[in-house]
């Protein structure tokens, strides 16, 4: 494209090719401003450079001048342009003009644009990422401290007491429990913990938490659920899910002091959603979507791509831990989908978008066996690295009448089990531990002895290959931190029904 101008920016010229890319006659572009046609961010990028043009063309130096900007089209919007103009003298050195000759660049630019869009979001993923595998592992570690602290406080609980001690020992405890919400809180947020998958409807959740979202907002707040018209069913953990939607319902109830409205709209949508085109690669998976839509004080910009990180809260010092959205963030991602936020102009939305289910898989429970003691006289082999934690866990089941065998790794433990295999009756085993792990120690043992059953624990499930197992052979879950009676009532049920389990964190 090649056009000429005054000094003062009349045009004299173009080429068709320009009257193509701008969408105007030649008597139109004649008539137009050529200034008010560059877009108000780009503007001072041409008034800058044609200063220079003017300061050199009076120094008598004859350059060229690169630049980029935004014009006008006819219909309204901005396509990008790269110019080279210069200033070009008539024959008898007086009269001068502008001559420019320039490209469309818009689709350069609208690729330039999702590149440092991508490179912005790769960056906050791998931010998120690397956080989540801090707060994985120091929730792991803290998880093992609290099995410590629990135990031995309960333990001294059991014991002769006076009543000031007693409730000393009782505070202690209340605040352990504080503290395993939390590591549970961290877990959800770094994709570090077993779900129960199941075939799920979305829209029977959703309604099945009304009365309880009722109690959590205020009352002059009017919470509306709209539904799909058919069944919404996706793969999830009934219990993580709701712990979703409960959490971004308090995070939009605290973004309208003043009451107003809150929605949860629920719906269905395919891989051509711009949201889901954008960020996944299964082009043939449906989505269903879930809104909760506040008409709240709203989220600054800047902000936004922060909400979703650890430890940070808009709310007043004292009035949020910054876990909220973050939990949210981990629990969907475990599940494949994807959440995000849009500010409106009158509120927010946060969208969760979960790949609906391609088979309907209910959850198979174990038959749970009549208890008659938590006590016994068997034999257990305890696997466990963390010295603390198979201390106390020693002392919970020998108080108990139990006998025990201790291994502080996987090699320890398959050199007790070759010496008193005829005597173990259960095997209390990490999951994750140096020298050989749970699930290598199990399969190996497997290979001469099929009858021995298992109680598998562990901080936390650090990836697939290492956590797989537990469903793989179909084995039950007791979370870490626990209690002495959750451990003797689990440990006596595997020995009562022959029945495998696993206890993890």
């Amino acid at each position: 494209m090649v056009f000429t101008l005054t000094l003062d920016l009349k045009t004299i010229y173009c080429s068709p090719s320009v009257l193509q890319q701008r969408g105007y006659t030649a008597e139109e572009v004649l008539e137009l401003d050529v200034l008010s046609s560059i877009s108000p961010e780009t503007r001072h990028v041409v008034t800058t450079t044609l200063e220079q043009a003017f300061k050199d063309m009076e120094a008598g130096i004859d350059r060229v001048y690169p630049l980029e900007y935004e014009i006008s089209h006819k219909n309204g919007h901005y396509v990008w342009i790269e110019t080279r103009v210069t200033i070009v003298h008539g024959s008898d050195g007086n009269d001068a003009c502008l001559l420019g000759v320039s490209r469309d660049i818009t689709e350069r630019k609208r690729a330039e644009q999702a590149n440092r869009e991508l490179e912005t979001q790769i960056r906050h993923i791998q931010r998120i990422e690397s956080v989540g595998q801090l707060a994985g592992g120091i929730a792991h570690d803290f998880n093992n401290i609290l099995v410590a602290i629990m135990g031995y406080t309960e333990l001294s609980l059991n014991s002769e007491l006076n009543e000031e001690v007693r409730q000393n020992l009782q505070g202690v405890m209340s605040s352990a429990l504080r503290a395993s919400k939390l590591t549970g809180q961290l877990l959800a947020f770094s994709r570090r913990q077993m779900f129960n998958l199941q075939s799920i409807n979305l829209n029977e959740l959703v309604l099945k938490l009304e009365g309880m979202l009722g109690r959590l907002i205020r009352e002059d707040i009017d919470l509306t659920i709209t539904t799909t018209n058919e069944d919404n069913y996706i793969d999830g953990d009934s219990g993580q899910l709701e712990q979703v939607i409960v959490n971004l319902v308090v995070n939009a109830r605290d973004s309208m002091p003043d009451g107003g409205q809150l929605n949860i709209i629920l719906d269905r949508v395919g891989p051509d959603d711009e949201f889901i085109h954008q960020q996944s690669d299964h082009l043939d998976v449906n989505y269903s979507r879930l809104v909760v839509r506040d008409y709240g004080i709203g989220i600054p910009t800047d902000k936004i791509e922060l909400l979703f990180e650890p430890f940070f809260t808009t709310k007043l010092e004292g009035t949020g831990t910054g876990l909220g959205l973050s939990v949210v963030y981990g629990i969907v991602t475990q599940h494949r989908g994807y959440v995000t936020a849009y500010q409106r102009e009158d509120g927010t939305d946060f969208v969760v978008y979960l790949p609906e289910a391609t088979e309907r898989v209910q959850a198979s429970p174990h038959p749970k066996s009549r208890v008659l003691s938590h006590r016994g006289t068997e034999t257990i082999l305890i696997v466990e690295d963390d010295e603390p934690v198979r201390a106390v866990v020693s002392r919970m089941l020998e108080g108990a009448g139990y006998h025990l065998l201790l291994a502080k790794d996987g090699l320890d433990a398959l050199r007790l089990f070759d010496q008193h295999r005829k005597d173990i009756g259960l095997i209390l085993m990490d999951v994750v531990m140096p020298k050989m792990n749970g699930k290598d120690v199990m399969l190996k043992i497997r290979e001469t002895d099929t009858t021995v059953p298992f109680l598998f624990s562990s901080g936390y499930f650090y990836d697939a290959q290492q956590s797989d197992f537990i469903n793989e052979y179909d084995l039950e879950l007791l979370k870490k931190p626990y209690k002495q009676e959750a451990l003797l009532e689990r440990v006596r049920r595997i020995l009562d029904s022959g029945v495998e389990v696993s206890a993890a964190d």
